[in-house]
C-alpha cells in the first residue's frame, strides 16, 4: 500500500498562501527584540559666575535685554529658561515682587508657596491652561540666577524631566 498524500487545501490556493506570509509578518514585527532603541539625549552643559552649573537637554537660545540675560528651550512640550542679572536691592524683596508678578502673570493657583532661604528661593503655580511653572532662585555674590520649567503634568515622563532638570544643578 502506497501512501496517499495530498497537500492541505490551505497550501493548495493563492489565498491560504496570502495568510501564511502575513500571518508570519505579523510575528516578525511584533517580536520583542525588534523595538526601537531610545536615543538619549546629548546634554549640553552651562556655567554661570559663581560656579553654578545646568545640564541642558539641548543647545539654548541666548536673549539678552538690558542688564538681564537669557537663555530659553523649548522641547518635546516642556519650556525651560534661566535667567540672570546684576543684584543692586535685597534679595528676598526681589523675590516677593517678582513672584507676584509672575502669579499675575499667570493667573494662577499656588502649586508650591513661596520659600525663601539663605541666598536661594522656589515656588509654583498652576495656571489657566493646567500647566505648572516652578520657579527657583538663586543669589550667588552680587547676581541673581532664576531657572524655570514649563510643563503640564499629565506625562510621567515630562513630570521625570522637569525633576531631573532641576536635580542637575551644580556647583
Amino acid at each position: 500500500m502506497t501512501p496517499n498524500f495530498t497537500l492541505p487545501r490551505l497550501l493548495k490556493e493563492p489565498t491560504g498562501w496570502l495568510l501564511i506570509v502575513l500571518t508570519m509578518g505579523f510575528f516578525y514585527a511584533q517580536w520583542p527584540s525588534r523595538t526601537p532603541t531610545r536615543v538619549e539625549p546629548v546634554y549640553y552643559w552651562q556655567q554661570f559666575d559663581g560656579g553654578l552649573k545646568i545640564r541642558w537637554e539641548a543647545e539654548p537660545t541666548y536673549q539678552e535685554s538690558g542688564t538681564t540675560q537669557a537663555w530659553g528651550l523649548t522641547r518635546k512640550a516642556m519650556s525651560f529658561m534661566v535667567q540672570t542679572g546684576p543684584l543692586s536691592g535685597d534679595f528676598g524683596e526681589l523675590i516677593l515682587v517678582m513672584a507676584e508678578q509672575d502669579r499675575a502673570a499667570v493667573g494662577g493657583a499656588i502649586q508650591e508657596p513661596l520659600t525663601i532661604s539663605e541666598g536661594q528661593a522656589q515656588y509654583a503655580f498652576f495656571d489657566a491652561e493646567s500647566r505648572i511653572q516652578v520657579h527657583r532662585w538663586y543669589r550667588i555674590e552680587s547676581q541673581w540666577i532664576k531657572i524655570s520649567v514649563l510643563y503640564k503634568p499629565s506625562m510621567a515622563s515630562r513630570v521625570t524631566r522637569a525633576t531631573a532638570f532641576f536635580a542637575n544643578l551644580g556647583y
